[in-house]
């Protein structure tokens, strides 16, 4: 578990550069989007929503201003990562976990902080 303490920031996890981005570019918006981005080592990976045998999947805590909303991760389509004689489904490489925020006009975002766990 680690945290990311500002957007645009990267935390490198030893295995894995995980960093949180955002597509807002104006305070003017009423919905934007946040990723949280996995560069993994060869032979590391994270897990799916359903990760099968073994494993868990990614659980993220948010920390935001008052008037924002942020939806459940949007969860790419998994690869088969065979472990036998346990099958798991997850992410290797790269992958990026997508979520939709939702604020009001009159909030300013200044900071939004996700604590990650996989």
């Amino acid at each position: 578990m680690f945290a990311i303490n500002e957007l645009d920031a990267s935390v490198n996890t030893g295995h894995a550069v995980v960093s949180l981005k955002s597509d807002l570019v104006s305070q003017n918006v009423d919905n934007f989007h946040l990723a949280i981005n996995f560069k993994m080592d060869e032979g590391w990976h994270t897990y799916w929503s359903n990760p099968g045998d073994s494993g868990g999947p990614l659980e993220v805590s948010w920390d935001y201003p008052e008037g924002v909303i942020i939806e459940d991760v949007s969860w790419p389509t998994p690869k088969l990562i065979p472990y036998p004689p346990l099958i798991t489904y997850g992410y290797e490489d790269e992958v990026n976990f997508v979520f939709k925020v939702f604020k009001n006009p009159s909030s300013i975002i200044e900071n939004i902080k996700a604590k990650v766990d996989f």
